[in-house]
């Protein structure tokens, strides 16, 4: 899997891949920040999708770019 977020991150126009879990945690961050970093982010996303209501999935558009959400079993990418 982190393998495969590596390869993702990698793609033009990408500039940060992040699972989180469902519970908060950071599995995989492709910007090299510190645990607390990467907690901190993880956590704001967790709160994000809760404001969302848990969806399967999420194309947010924003004047300075756009995030894609994605569910899967283990957590949100």
């Amino acid at each position: 899997m982190n393998s495969f977020l590596s390869k993702i991150s990698q793609l033009d126009g990408i500039q940060d891949v992040l699972l989180v879990s469902k519970k908060g945690d950071p599995l995989f961050s492709s910007q090299q920040q510190n645990a607390a970093g990467d907690t901190k982010t993880a956590l704001q996303w967790i709160e994000i999708i809760s404001e969302l209501n848990n969806p399967q999935a999420a194309d947010l558009v924003f004047s300075g770019g756009r995030y894609y959400l994605r569910s899967t079993e283990i957590g949100y990418v």
